[in-house]
């Protein structure tokens, strides 16, 4: 399997929600909050625009977010496994919820729902640095785990 580099913290199936199908071009209103910046030849310096339209695969995310390190070993298991199984269980919640189609699994439905509107209060990289301010001294990769152990921390609050 290849090594997942760049990671989403709003899924692709998500973000194409807010898509409207009539649409020629399946991209989004993106507004970059840290554009980039440029040296011109004159050496002024010029920010690059804010606004811009992407496609689902280029928005809400980040290289390496989730990656774990071990030495000069590098994996992606927080992406794969424990995002994956949240995002795959998540979309389905999402499409039952949103269709009321809920029938005899309206409660496990729910509670799915819960856990994965949890894990995106989690993920984001807001969610991470609030984390990593909370407990002071901690290293991007101890608030991964501290990530892994928080989670459905807010859905039992909801709950």
């Amino acid at each position: 399997m290849p090594f997942t580099e760049v990671n989403h913290y709003v899924p692709q199936w998500h973000q194409r929600l807010f898509l409207s199908p009539n649409e020629k071009e399946a991209k989004l209103h993106y507004l970059d909050l840290t554009p980039d910046q440029i040296r011109g030849k004159n050496g002024k310096l010029y920010t690059m625009n804010a606004y811009r339209r992407l496609g689902p695969v280029n928005c809400f995310c980040e290289k390496n977010l989730y990656t774990l390190t071990f030495g000069e070993q590098a994996s992606d298991v927080i992406e794969r496994y424990f995002f994956g199984e949240i995002d795959r269980k998540g979309a389905e919640a999402v499409k039952l919820c949103a269709d009321y189609e809920f029938g005899k699994h309206g409660a496990e439905c729910l509670q799915t729902l819960a856990f994965y509107l949890d894990a995106q209060k989690l993920r984001t990289p807001k969610g991470l640095e609030f984390r990593r301010v909370r407990y002071p001294g901690r290293t991007h990769q101890d608030t991964l785990y501290l990530m892994g152990h928080l989670s459905k921390m807010h859905m039992t609050i909801w709950m």
